[in-house]
């Protein structure tokens, strides 16, 4: 029998493998976490649906895996901590004029989470693989008590606003607000405002040509590898 040094296949295994591995996790499709810079003050409006059109790259795909948001329990809050519910609502986008709004929900999903005052926190939405119905959708989400009860939280809780612009994807909302949790016909308000926007990262599942290109990366990466033992 033939035996062909380990050493000599290992590269290429490893890096087949992590391709493999980052295809089903995703990539990013939209992300303004990545260079997140805070903006002087953080504007919020007082009704508890909070949102921003989040219209995914081109070459990413439409199956999306996880959302995250950056979040934050803001230092003057009366609560030392918060433990509670986030949840997190996309919905299709559809033309209003000259923009773009929440039109009907398509996936939801509440998670638990606890923050300390005066500290950030990311919260990660793990996706069943839930399919897009296109590339411009609105990403939205609300904090809860654990009965329900929306309170005043969106005075002491928000997802982080950035002044950077997506590394992934685009967004011309910037953000948005509604006084409604309705599902179907949320009523929100809107702002241009050019000097932020919601820090969100959405991923999804590479498009075909997108991951052959992660494949080939990965070889070439594994030939210079095997070429580098000795």
């Amino acid at each position: 029998m033939n035996l062909v040094p380990s050493f000599r296949l290992m590269g290429v295994s490893l890096m087949v493998a992590a391709c493999a591995t980052s295809a089903a996790l995703g990539v990013p499709a939209y992300d303004t976490i990545t260079g997140f810079t805070a903006p002087p003050t953080q504007v919020f409006t007082n009704v508890p649906l909070h949102g921003d059109d989040t219209t995914l790259d081109a070459n990413a795909g439409l199956t999306i895996t996880s959302v995250e948001l950056l979040t934050r329990h803001r230092s003057g809050s009366s609560m030392a901590s918060f433990t509670g519910l986030l949840t997190m609502r996309l919905y299709t986008s559809v033309p209003a004029g000259s923009i773009q709004v929440p039109g009907t929900a398509f996936y939801e999903q509440t998670v638990p989470v606890t923050i300390d005052r005066g500290t950030d926190q990311l919260v990660s939405f793990a996706i069943p693989n839930v399919t897009a119905p296109s590339a411009n959708i609105w990403t939205t989400w609300f904090f809860s008590n654990t009965n329900g009860t929306t309170a005043t939280l969106y005075q002491d809780l928000w997802v982080r606003q950035s002044s950077a612009e997506p590394v992934v994807g685009s967004t011309a909302i910037r953000y948005g607000a509604s006084s409604s949790l309705d599902t179907e016909s949320p009523f929100f308000q809107f702002s241009t405002d050019d000097s932020r926007r919601y820090a969100i990262r959405i991923q999804t599942i590479p498009t075909p040509g997108v991951a052959s290109v992660m494949f080939l990366a990965s070889l070439a990466a594994a030939r210079r590898r095997r070429a580098c033992v000795c």
